[in-house]
């Protein structure tokens, strides 16, 4: 049927069913790009979330029994057989950030802890 009409803000000049169609066609190729799109963002997100375990810091991987607290929730400890530990036990602490320090040049004896991991004559203090 050939003639010109108005359906809502489409002008349909010529064979309206030839119109129609060709605006389907570009409603369903849009529709395919954000379904791609949708399909691609999914994904992505999918993977991220398997892989976003919080990783535990070395030093804070420990057997239970060293542990007073152990963190709660998914952390991941590369060695077999360790768990990560929120609060390290008192006679277990042998780095600084068991003892909630951190390494410096120097510092009143009161706040220094033993720890084996400051390097080139530092000392661990402890945060107060």
């Amino acid at each position: 049927m050939l003639g010109v009409g108005k359906v809502g803000s489409l002008r349909i000049v010529g064979c309206q069913n030839h119109s129609i169609t060709r605006h389907s066609d570009t409603i369903a190729e849009r529709m395919k790009s954000y379904m791609f799109v949708f399909v691609i963002f999914a994904t992505v997100l999918l993977y991220t979330t398997g892989y976003a375990r919080e990783i535990c810091a070395p030093e804070n991987c420990l057997t239970l029994d060293m542990c007073d607290e152990p963190v709660k929730g998914e952390t991941f400890c590369q060695q077999q057989g360790t768990s990560c530990c929120s609060i390290v036990k008192s006679e277990f602490r042998t780095h600084c950030r068991h003892h909630s320090g951190v390494c410096m040049d120097n510092c009143a004896s009161a706040l220094q802890r033993n720890a084996v991991d400051c390097e080139n004559n530092q000392v661990c203090c402890v945060l107060v």
